[in-house]
């Protein structure tokens, strides 16, 4: 019969025991870590976007810009993904993108993209509708794409890659 002296049998602080297990705690620690990577992979963080939008155009975010929306896709086995921001710029940086971009080869588009990350992107921009649009295909075959909203001052940027 146990008796009640016996601290190994009545442990009434599991936690204290748990602590004192270092598998547990490292176990603990993995699981928080890989938690943390997933979360990251699903709810990118603005440096993300910050990436994207140099890529797309090339040059660095505006200082006095704001992202106003952002969404991305999932990344696929190959790590292609669609990503969209909506991003409010300051006036004069609005005028001057459109020839900084064609500059580096983009086009006006000739139709629209189609994504759900786009069309969401598109549903949070509405009312304005699109006073310009321009794109390349790069030769890895990624689209890029930056559309200038009629409020003259917010731009939609869109990245695809398959």
């Amino acid at each position: 019969m146990p008796s009640l002296n016996n601290t190994k049998l009545l442990n009434l602080n599991p936690m204290k025991q748990f602590l004192k297990n270092r598998k547990a705690l490292l176990s603990l620690a993995a699981i928080l870590v890989l938690g943390f990577i997933m979360l990251r992979a699903v709810y990118p963080d603005d440096d993300f976007y910050l990436q994207d939008f140099t890529e797309v155009t090339g040059i660095e975010f505006p200082k006095k810009a704001e992202f106003l929306y952002t969404t991305a896709s999932f990344p696929d086995h190959h790590g292609d993904y669609v990503s969209a921001s909506l991003i409010k710029v300051e006036s004069e940086f609005y005028k001057q993108l459109p020839d900084i971009l064609v500059k580096r080869g983009m086009v006006e588009n000739d139709g629209k993209t189609y994504s759900d990350e786009f069309e969401k992107a598109l549903e949070k921009a509405a009312p304005e509708e699109m006073d310009r649009e321009l794109s390349i295909v790069t030769d890895t075959g990624a689209y890029y794409y930056v559309g200038f909203l009629s409020d003259q001052e917010t731009i939609l940027v869109n990245r695809m890659s398959w």
